[in-house]
């Protein structure tokens, strides 16, 4: 039996991520990233310079229903460079998690 999951061609896959950057469908990224269902892009941003006009594609994208981004330990600066751009309605959907 085949458990391997089915993914609709085109679909950006996170494989794998290291301190240096991420493999997503198969290519390497050094550095932040921004994934997306259609496309990986390169994410010039730290966690210290992630303020708001940082978040300027995932708002102009418009349809991200989900945002997981990875602080490392540090998720209490994480959370509040992102709390701008949450509608209000989804301010309580917070959560942070140490990666």
């Amino acid at each position: 039996m085949d458990i391997t999951p089915l993914i609709p061609g085109g679909r950006q896959v996170i494989e794998g991520y290291s301190p240096s950057g991420f493999r997503v469908s198969g290519a390497l990224y050094a550095g932040s990233v921004l994934v997306f269902v259609d496309r990986t892009e390169l994410w010039p941003v730290s966690l210290g310079a992630a303020t708001l006009d940082r978040f300027a594609p995932v708002v102009a994208r418009g349809d991200v229903e989900i945002l997981l981004l990875g602080c490392g330990t540090v998720t209490v600066a994480c959370k509040a460079c992102i709390w701008p751009i949450v509608p209000v309605e989804k301010k309580g959907t917070i959560e942070t998690v140490p990666s």
